[in-house]
């Protein structure tokens, strides 16, 4: 294997090798974020826990106007999780040369497709032209025509001057 050969197939490895090791990476930080969003989900729950509380307390010792306000809030209150706590969900990785790939491989194959159709009609053409000459060089030399190359005309069954009979019977000198 030539030196040029060689460098090539260490950079096809490095190349590989250097793939797989980002897939970890993308995992390693869906990973983190969602240990992060985890742990907001969680201050989160506190803080709703003590302002639950908090209400609670004023509903139950505060005075009338306390406790209708303190009441609205409760009933009011969003209990519902919001989209900063939902978890990250990895998603498949594309690469971007498959998405080009998809993009080209089938402008290219249909139009190869049509170009070596197209040699085919040529080479087919020209071979039908060649054994069409063939053909009638064929029946010309035989003498089946009454012309021939030379442009001397002899009816059919005839003999000419050089001993070359018209039809397909003998020679005579």
């Amino acid at each position: 294997m030539s030196n040029k050969g060689k460098a090539l197939l260490v950079l096809v490895i490095v190349i590989t090798l250097s793939g797989c090791t980002t897939t970890a990476d993308y995992y390693t930080a869906i990973d983190k974020a969602n240990a992060k969003q985890a742990e907001i989900a969680r201050e989160q729950a506190k803080a709703e826990k003590a302002r639950v509380l908090a209400l609670s307390e004023i509903a139950a010792t505060g005075d009338e106007q306390a406790r209708i306000a303190a009441t609205m809030a409760l009933a009011f209150s969003n209990n519902q999780s919001d989209s900063a706590s939902q978890a990250i969900t990895p998603q498949p990785k594309r690469s971007e040369a498959l998405e080009w790939a998809s993009v080209i491989v089938p402008f290219a194959s249909t139009l190869s497709t049509g170009y070596f159709n197209y040699r085919v009609g040529v080479t087919q053409s020209d071979n039908n032209r060649d054994v069409s000459i063939a053909n009638s060089e064929a029946m010309t030399e035989l003498g089946v025509g009454e012309f021939r190359n030379d442009g001397v005309e002899v009816p059919l069954g005839q003999f000419r001057n050089d001993g070359v009979e018209t039809s397909l019977g003998e020679f005579r000198d």
